[in-house]
């Protein structure tokens, strides 16, 4: 029985060790961790996943990049819609590794276009 309880400490162990803490996704893009793009999605609609982001880990180590709900994107051009996110979002990118998302989020102005694949984003503050 003791030997038991060592191999589920041992295992317990190391899976806390190698678990990653979360690192938000602007954080790893502005340290230049992640490599990213954000452009608008032609398969959904603008209210449900309007946005495609593409995530490369430029590390030699495992990260976890976290997007939480409220994360707001302003289009280029202009005349396209911001999106703001609905769902918080986590992401494991082993080294080197490179995934496409597509991301839940809203539009945020009805009188201007619906996204395109077309339509670049780029993450900023939310507007107050």
């Amino acid at each position: 029985m003791k030997k038991i309880w060592l191999m589920i400490f041992g295992l317990a162990t190391v899976t806390l060790a190698n678990a990653q803490v979360p690192v938000s996704l602007t954080q790893a893009w502005q340290k230049q961790q992640v490599e990213a793009s954000f452009a608008g999605n032609d398969k959904s609609v603008h209210y449900l996943k309007p946005l495609i982001i593409k995530l490369k880990n430029l590390q030699k180590t495992a990260l976890s990049i976290s997007l939480e709900a409220g994360a707001y994107f302003v289009s280029q051009p202009a005349d396209y819609q911001d999106i703001i996110t609905t769902e918080d979002l986590l992401v494991n990118l082993q080294p080197n590794e490179t995934k496409t998302l597509e991301v839940y989020g809203v539009c945020t102005e009805a009188s201007n276009s619906a996204p395109r694949a077309s339509t670049s984003y780029t993450p900023a503050p939310s507007p107050q």
